[in-house]
Order: structure tokens, then sequence, then C-alpha cells
């Protein structure tokens, strides 16, 4: 199984954790904006291509709106980690997308997506060797099994 495929995998089935550390001083608000716009790009595509319903897309905006609204007005300092933890898939209950100190989201799709983003060759974050996921199943990368 390729990597991408290793990826997709671990984000769709378990709980994980991305670890952002800006090089240089930024703000919450770029952040949020580069996640809103990776978002929306996700869902224009995901509509476009048919992967999407507009139910969907209708059911994701309020998550959407309540994810823009986590994120203060102030910088974010150079070497500051700022982590997202996705939760475990579990049945009946929307997956939650938890920022540290500043909140939560609950939505299948905007978790899945937005951590799916750190992984996509076309997306402008860091390859995949220089993202920290921490996954109870991070075997999965080296278990020719799959």
């Amino acid at each position: 199984m390729p990597a991408e495929d290793k990826v997709k995998y671990i984000v769709e089935n378990t709980a994980c954790v991305i670890r952002i550390v800006p090089t240089r001083s930024t703000s919450f608000t770029h952040l949020r904006d580069a996640f809103m716009r990776t978002l929306q790009s996700r869902l224009s595509a995901g509509i476009k291509d048919g992967s999407l319903t507009e139910e969907v897309a209708v059911e994701v905006a309020s998550p959407m709106r309540k994810l823009k609204s986590l994120f203060p007005n102030s910088p974010l300092a150079k070497h500051t980690p700022l982590d997202i933890f996705l939760s475990a898939p579990t049945p009946n209950r929307p997956r939650a997308l938890v920022f540290r100190d500043l909140g939560s989201v609950e939505n299948d799709w905007v978790a899945t997506e937005l951590v799916l983003n750190y992984f996509d060759g076309n997306s402008p974050s860091p390859p995949v060797g220089l993202i920290f996921l921490v996954a109870d199943c991070i075997y999965l990368f080296t278990d020719e099994s799959l």
C-alpha cells in the first residue's frame, strides 16, 4: 500500500495529532485564514467532482463558522507549537477536531479534511516527513500487510 493510502487510512480510522510549529512569528488569524481557504477549496473541489453533495456542503457551514471563531486576534510566537488533535471515529458521533487551548469543532468532514490537507502533495503545507503524526496505529507506515 502506498504511503499516501496509509496516511489516509490512519487519519480516517484513528486518533491523531498534528503539531504546527511556526518557523517565524505569525498570528492566529493567519492560520485561521489558511485553514478556512483550505476547507473552502476542498469543499468546492468535492462539489465539482461529485464526491460531496450540496447537503454536505450545507451541513459543514456551521462547523466552519465555529472553526473560524476559535482563533483569537493575537500573535503566535516563533517556535510556539499549536497542537491539533483529531479524535478517533466513534459510531453515531461526529469526530472532534481539538485545537489546544482554543476549542474544538465537531464535524466528520471538517475534521478529516483539515488533517488530510497536511498530507496532500498539492498543499502549501510541509512534506509528510516533516510532520509528526501521532496515532495508535503508527506502525501502519511500515506494515507491509496493508
